[in-house]
């Protein structure tokens, strides 16, 4: 068994009251076999709060959410590390609990993408950067995935269902990374390594 952390992070653009933004993010503790198959999980972390800043579009939102998830993954995988393989170990190999951060955001997915992002908000491109600083550094990956598999959605959004649906996922977390379809054709969602990228 190999554990590694996914965090999932959201933001709803100017629905709270005052347009301010509401962000949301869930760190989960599962095993690798979640890249290939459903996994049971552990939540080790959620919030559900306004943005500490101004944020002037929905990429921007978005982007301070994510960051947010990187960050209590970050924290989440080298604890982890620390308690399963030692100190010593830990702090040799940054790279022994796998980190995954998950966005619904496709222009965020993009934007991350790129070698030197080019945005017009330079705090949007900063807070880009720290998310690919947070997963290279541990060997993670940030992946898309559909609105409908986002477990932090229910942290964001005034609606009842997605609440339901967010207490449910509570009670029996289970993470998966990869979709079945009808016909048994399983698709990948989109995977991006700044390791392999950076020297592409």
């Amino acid at each position: 068994m190999k554990l590694c952390t996914v965090a999932y992070g959201d933001s709803s653009f100017a629905n709270a009251p005052g347009c301010k933004t509401q962000q949301g993010h869930v760190t989960t503790l599962t095993e690798t076999t979640c890249t290939t198959r459903e996994t049971r999980a552990s939540i080790v972390d959620w919030r559900s709060g306004r943005a500490h800043r101004v944020v002037r579009s929905t990429l921007a939102g978005e982007a301070a959410a994510c960051d947010n998830a990187a960050d209590s993954g970050v924290y989440t995988a080298r604890f982890m590390a620390e308690v399963v393989h030692g100190r010593q170990r830990a702090r040799q190999d940054l790279t022994l609990v796998p980190l995954y951060i998950c966005t619904d955001c496709k222009s965020l997915y993009d934007a991350i993408k790129q070698v030197t992002p080019s945005l017009s908000e330079k705090r949007t491109t900063i807070d880009i950067m720290s998310i690919k600083e947070s997963v290279s550094a541990g060997g993670g990956r940030v992946m898309w995935l559909p609105t409908l598999h986002m477990k932090a959605d229910g942290l964001t959004k005034m609606c009842k269902t997605l609440r339901k649906t967010l207490l449910s996922w509570q009670m029996n977390p289970i993470v998966t990374l990869r979709e079945q379809v009808a016909n048994s054709f399983e698709v990948a969602f989109n995977l991006v390594n700044y390791k392999t990228s950076a020297n592409s």
